[in-house]
């Protein structure tokens, strides 16, 4: 009875998210969409436009915008902006809910989760105002 119940509940266990995704996985799962992340349950932390050629548009939900490119290095997928010095590589999970995110570099800052897909971005500029 005991080892009947233990392969019950292991098999309605979900089973725990498979290694990082793949540089082709993620292309499929992002190409042409802008997905808004969260960190921690808090209030969206900043959208990404993914584009063809993998070109990505960065925004912190502020207003202005950040242009750069994602690439696969070491099994990792890594970002460079115009207007942030260095690399910046994170890996990549799927689950049932979207991906979620781990900095690579230091992963105390926290996992980011997919909180939804967003609208197109908005980039007015700095020089522009309402």
């Amino acid at each position: 009875m005991r080892l009947s119940l233990f392969a019950l509940i292991v098999s309605a266990t979900p089973a725990l998210a498979e290694g990082p995704m793949s540089a082709a996985e993620f292309d499929a799962y992002v190409q042409g969409k802008t997905l808004t992340f969260g960190l921690a349950g808090e209030a969206p932390y900043g959208a990404e436009h993914y584009g063809p050629g993998r070109s990505v548009v960065w925004s912190f939900l502020n207003g202005t915008c950040d242009n750069g490119q994602w690439f696969e290095e070491a099994g990792h997928i890594c970002f460079v902006y115009e207007q942030e010095p260095g690399k910046q590589c994170w890996d990549f999970y799927a689950d049932p809910e979207g991906i979620r995110a781990v900095f690579v570099d230091d992963p105390t800052i926290g996992v980011l989760y997919e909180a939804k897909e967003g609208k197109p971005l908005t980039c007015p500029g700095p020089d522009l105002t309402s």
